[in-house]
């Protein structure tokens, strides 16, 4: 059997939502979402937490993480892409997985079924080099532009539909998009390590719908995730459980 390796990248440095990751929603700091989901999952030898931050990599372990690994701040800033953290956590772990997944902390209504269902499915395909998530694209890229010295240039070729450029015709006339979503990527370990990329050439699409592809990237985001929780639309993966307290020394 492959061994599998949940990661969880977690900076402490948020910019739009700051505290981000330890900020709670539901009762229970964001991060603390992400590990228990990949535990519900079954499907991981081991969960790991990948933090510069002190306060993220406590709470990780204090949730059930089976390690926290420092981060680098060099490779821990906003612009920092996720291959270079997960090149880290690969090199220092025991042992490489055949096999890791991304869990980010940001869609915290992930639940551990679809993670299950997701790396299920990246191992039933045979040619897949990696598997993400998808949503449909709700703003179309033939609807897009970039401002030249005040005029609007498309960003997609100038198609027509009946006739009717991209830009002026109705939503559902227009060719099928999918988004990525930060819900989830699954890949084989060798690819950052050997290739230095984390999807390879043949990415399975891995959809997914309502809440469970909800990001979280922007202070409104937080307010409507808060309000999700609350009313009951839809389940955190830590919802109702509460944390044992230590024992003091």
């Amino acid at each position: 059997p492959c061994s599998k390796a949940a990661i969880i990248g977690a900076r402490g440095g948020s910019v739009r939502i700051p505290g981000k990751n330890t900020k709670k929603i539901g009762g229970h700091p964001l991060i603390a979402h992400a590990v228990q989901a990949s535990i519900d999952s079954g499907v991981f030898d081991t969960v790991v937490v990948s933090s510069d931050d002190y306060e993220i990599r406590r709470i990780s372990l204090d949730y059930g993480a089976d390690l926290v690994i420092d981060r680098d701040p060099a490779i821990a800033t906003s612009t920092s892409p996720d291959i270079l953290f997960i090149q880290d956590v690969l090199r220092r772990l025991p042992s490489l997985p055949d096999v890791f997944a991304l869990v980010r902390p940001t869609s915290p209504f992930r639940t551990g079924d679809t993670i299950r269902k997701a790396v299920e499915e990246f191992m039933s395909d045979r040619k897949a080099d990696s598997l993400r998530s998808v949503v449909p694209a709700r703003q179309h890229p033939g609807k897009m532009f970039r401002i030249n010295d005040g005029y609007l240039s498309s960003i997609m070729p100038w198609e027509t539909q009946q006739g009717v450029p991209w830009h002026s015709s109705q939503y559902a006339s227009l060719p099928e998009i999918w988004e990525q979503t930060g819900t989830l990527d699954v890949a084989w370990s060798h690819l950052p390590l050997t290739q230095g990329t984390l999807s390879g050439r043949n990415i399975l699409a891995f959809k997914i719908s309502g809440y469970e592809g909800f990001d979280i990237d922007w202070p409104e985001e937080w307010d409507y995730a808060e309000w999700v929780a609350s009313t009951g639309r839809a389940e955190l993966p830590l919802k109702n459980m509460v944390l044992e307290e230590a024992a003091p020394d």
